[in-house]
């Protein structure tokens, strides 16, 4: 299967864009005004998202595509997947975000789906090995050695994934809200596949700050 290289490849219109950034807002209880994009200064073809969540401001910039368009497009996808993630159970906002300094202006504000029902559980056919196999894919495009860095496996009821950053820093990401177990993996390998394609993108930029939330402590 070929490696995707972080190239923004879907729509590059802005007017479909900027009504997709509007329902993804709605998706992450964000008020009509509180987001903005703009052109990155000092850049041609880079764009800037800011969403206003309370008094916390996240900031994401995308300059690695060719135009303007292509970069509003990764961006409108980094904050579609940070919906989706928060929707499937596998991180709350102030987690997702706790590396810009959000976390105490987002705790109890997490996308909550209407009629206590959670919306995009994983509902694919994505087998335990194919899971395995998108996390040992996704490590490697974060420059992590599949082999020694990185481990999934069954913990209580759900799955949990280890990455080794290197410099005693390990992260620790659990998923718990899906049905099956496999479910859980394929949800924690769509994540980490998530989190690579940003990192390649440069949305992402600093994997320490962005999974600062799941860094586990020294003896853990």
């Amino acid at each position: 299967m070929a490696v995707n290289t972080g190239i923004y490849d879907g729509c590059a219109d802005r007017t479909p864009l900027l009504e997709k950034l509007g329902r993804v807002a709605v998706r992450l209880g964000v008020p009509a005004g509180r987001v903005r994009v703009r052109p990155t200064k000092g850049s041609a073809t880079g764009m800037e998202l800011a969403i206003d969540f309370g008094r916390a401001v996240v900031r994401r910039t995308c300059d690695s595509q060719a135009s303007r368009e292509a970069n509003l497009g990764a961006l409108v996808q980094w904050a579609e997947d940070l919906a989706r993630n928060a929707e499937r159970g596998i991180e709350g906002l102030a987690d997702a975000l706790h590396g810009d300094g959000a976390s105490l202006a987002l705790r109890g504000r997490e996308v909550e789906p209407g009629s206590g029902q959670r919306v995009h559980l994983y509902l694919g056919d994505m087998t335990g090995e194919e899971a395995w196999a998108l996390v040992r894919r996704s490590s490697t495009r974060l420059g992590l050695d599949p082999d020694r860095a990185v481990w999934l496996g069954p913990e209580g009821r759900g799955m949990t994934l280890r990455l080794d950053l290197g410099g005693g820093r390990v992260v620790k990401k659990s998923s718990f809200g899906q049905p099956r177990l496999v479910g859980n993996a394929a949800a924690l390998a769509l994540w980490l596949q998530c989190r690579a394609r940003h990192h390649e993108r440069g949305i992402d930029r600093d994997l320490t700050k962005v999974m600062s939330a799941y860094l586990l402590r020294e003896g853990s």
